[in-house]
C-alpha cells in the first residue's frame, strides 16, 4: 500500500491508489469483504490532468497456495464481487461517492503524496461504457512448481461475470501496481 500511496515519485508513477483495505459493506447481507479497494487513475500525464478519468478496482489478495480454494477461495470472492456489482445503481453510486470522499480525505491528511490539491476532488466513473467494472487478483508467494493456481484459474467461467478479472503481476519484485502489469485471467487459462 505504501508504494501506491505514500512513496513520493514512486507512488506518483503507479496507476492505483489504495482507498481501503479489509472493506466491508454494512448493508451487505452476504457479509462480503474485499481485501483492497483501489482507485485506478493511470499515471499518464494527460490522464492525471483529468480528475474524472478514475475508476474503482476491487482486489483480492491470496497469500500462499492454500488460500486459493475452499470457503475463502477465489471462487467465493468472485461471487462476492458479482453480488457487489449487482447492487441497485443508486446504492452503488452512493458507495462510489463515499470512496471519492475517502480519497480526498487521504490526500488532505498527507496519506497520498505527489498530487496537487486540485487533484484531490476525483470523480469516479460509474456505469459508463468505457468503465467496465474490474476485479484484480493478487497472488503472493505462489509456488510456481505447483499446479494448484492453474487448476483453480482454469475453472473460472469468465462469461458468468459482468466484470473483467485481472491478475496483478509483480514489477521487478516491487509492490507498485501498474495497468500494463495487469493480465486478463483468460491469458492464464490459455
Amino acid at each position: 500500500m505504501i508504494e501506491n500511496n505514500n512513496q513520493g515519485d514512486i507512488s506518483k508513477s503507479t496507476d492505483y491508489y489504495i482507498l481501503d483495505i479489509e472493506y466491508t459493506d454494512d448493508n451487505d447481507r452476504n457479509k462480503s469483504r474485499f481485501d483492497i479497494v483501489a482507485l485506478k487513475w493511470e499515471s499518464k500525464s494527460w490522464i492525471r490532468k483529468d480528475n474524472g478519468k478514475c475508476s474503482v478496482v476491487l482486489m483480492e489478495m491470496k497469500y500462499g497456495d492454500k488460500a486459493l480454494d475452499g470457503t475463502a477461495g477465489i471462487e467465493k470472492h468472485l461471487e462476492d464481487f458479482k453480488n457487489f456489482f449487482a447492487k441497485p445503481v443508486d446504492e452503488l453510486k452512493e458507495i462510489y461517492r463515499d470512496w471519492e470522499k475517502v480519497f480526498k480525505q487521504k490526500c488532505e491528511l498527507g496519506l497520498v503524496e505527489g498530487l496537487q490539491e486540485k487533484q484531490y476532488d476525483v470523480k469516479i466513473k460509474f456505469n459508463e461504457p468505457e468503465n467496465e467494472p474490474e476485479v484484480a487478483l493478487i497472488f503472493a508467494n505462489h509456488d510456481p512448481d505447483k499446479t494448484k493456481l492453474g487448476d483453480v484459474l482454469s475453472k473460472i467461467t469468465c462469461t458468468k461475470y459482468k466484470f473483467k478479472i485481472l491478475i496483478a503481476n509483480a514489477s521487478n519484485v516491487g509492490y507498485g501496481l501498474y495497468v500494463d502489469k495487469m493480465r486478463d485471467v483468460t491469458e492464464y487459462q490459455a
